[in-house]
């Protein structure tokens, strides 16, 4: 869970840096190698942190039905996967 945010703070940051890249070069209106560099930053970042969540997400569904009985319904099964906040 900590690395999940750890990693989601990467991608705000990646974004903050890539927005402030951009605008930028919409100002300087030359050197686009920077801005380049940035939206792959971002996209490395983002596609980490998406990695991550599935591979957590991953770990707790395969946990829940190693512990539920095998024969739980599939809408009690989703419920106790999903929790709404």
């Amino acid at each position: 869970n900590e690395a999940l945010r750890e990693q989601a703070a990467m991608v705000v940051e990646a974004d903050s840096v890539r927005a402030a890249t951009t605008t930028a070069y919409r100002l300087a209106g030359k050197d686009l190698d920077p801005l380049l560099a940035a939206v792959r930053s971002q996209t490395v970042e983002t596609l980490a942190f998406l990695r991550m969540l599935t591979a957590y997400n991953q770990a707790i569904a395969e946990y829940a039905v190693t512990v539920l009985p095998p024969a739980i319904p599939g809408d009690q099964l989703v419920q106790t996967l999903v929790t709404l906040r």
